[in-house]
């Protein structure tokens, strides 16, 4: 292991030493990391001109023969048992989409919007006269619900 890294300042220097270590110069450093030339100065300064991104540290560590590990920090760990756990809450216009095992949370106006496109789609392939057909059986199930009586002001019937 050749540094713990807790932050950016900490990554830095650990860069820094690791190629003071090994003794070679920038311009190897960029050649071997095909970075532009001066890049790897301006990122291995004392006082660094540019942060290196994530890209730049795919190309970066190699040439400096070194490695990110994540590791599990036993200190730490105390810590977050003082935190609950997470929760996970589904929005209130959400609905279970998919079959079981591959179910995604989606929200309820997409449900209804493919719900229209295939009903639409439907439609289009059926024949005129079943059409028709679909359209009596529906108005006869509207037509066929019981009515609900209303209570006037004085709550009789």
């Amino acid at each position: 292991m050749l540094a713990v890294i807790d932050g950016y300042g900490s990554l830095h220097a650990a860069l820094r030493s690791r190629r003071e270590q090994l003794n070679i110069s920038y311009e190897t450093v960029d050649r071997a990391a095909r970075l532009t030339r001066a890049h790897a100065s301006k990122l291995l300064a004392p006082q660094p001109i540019k942060k290196a991104g994530w890209e730049t540290l795919s190309f970066l560590l190699p040439a400096l023969g070194a490695r990110l590990i994540l590791a599990e920090d036993l200190e730490a760990l105390p810590q977050l048992k003082k935190f609950s756990t997470r929760v996970v809450k589904t929005p209130a216009r959400s609905v279970p989409w998919g079959r079981p095992g591959t179910q995604m949370v989606v929200s309820l106006r997409f449900v209804k919007r493919i719900a229209r496109q295939g009903g639409e789609a439907r439609a289009q392939k059926l024949t005129p006269a079943q059409r028709s057909a679909s359209a009596r059986k529906a108005a006869k199930a509207r037509w066929s619900r019981p009515k609900v009586a209303s209570a006037d002001k004085s709550g009789a019937w």
